[in-house]
């Protein structure tokens, strides 16, 4: 028999979920693959382990895919930008 890993989905409040599930799936894709990761000192891959709002943000925070330690993300809402 075959073991596989499970992956949890995501904790976020229906708030967070929506302003996530608001971004094009590629561009969801590159965020949770560029993540500063400041074990491994790079950008890595993360699992997404959680989101919530922080004011008109976003922050996502999940594990290192190369060394398991905690990685977090900001994603600032576009239309803030200048």
């Amino acid at each position: 028999m075959i073991k596989t890993k499970t992956i949890p989905f995501p904790k976020m409040p229906p708030p967070a979920k929506k302003r996530w599930e608001q971004l094009p799936e590629q561009t969801r894709k590159k965020i949770l693959e560029n993540v500063w990761c400041s074990q491994c000192r790079i950008m890595v891959k993360i699992q997404l382990r959680e989101g919530q709002l922080s004011g008109p943000s976003l922050v996502l925070r999940g594990t290192c895919m190369i060394c398991g330690s905690e990685a977090a993300r900001v994603v600032e809402p576009v239309d803030d930008i200048c």
